[in-house]
């Protein structure tokens, strides 16, 4: 076992609209979770369109919500906003905002990383 402080590292890079791989990603968090492992959520690239209010297909915002009951964090790269022609504000989430340079060292303080 690695000293890494995330069990599972959860990277989203597509939007949801016209999937049900949202709605499994946001189930598969939430059972690793439940039996206290350390689990983020990473959305990148299109991914970002999922935490954006009113998007089509997109997760429930109250699902995403309740993310934080399960100390499950959402973590988003900053730089997929911009490119998309959004702001911070437009995401009505508490997301800890990382840059490119910061994904490294997130990839690194994980066990395991599964991209959907």
């Amino acid at each position: 076992m690695s000293d890494a402080d995330i069990d599972l590292l959860l990277i989203c890079r597509q939007s949801s609209a016209g999937r049900q791989l949202a709605q499994e990603t946001l189930d598969m968090a939430l059972a690793f979770a439940a039996f206290d492992q350390k689990t983020q959520l990473l959305f990148l690239e299109d991914g970002i369109w999922q935490l954006i209010p009113d998007q089509k297909g997109k997760l429930a915002l109250k699902a995403l919500e309740a993310l934080s009951i399960y100390d499950i964090e959402v973590c988003a790269e900053v730089d997929a906003l911009a490119q998309r022609g959004l702001s911070e504000s437009d995401v009505h989430l508490e997301v800890n905002w990382i840059s490119r340079s910061e994904m490294k060292p997130l990839l690194a303080r994980a066990n395991r990383v599964m991209q959907l």
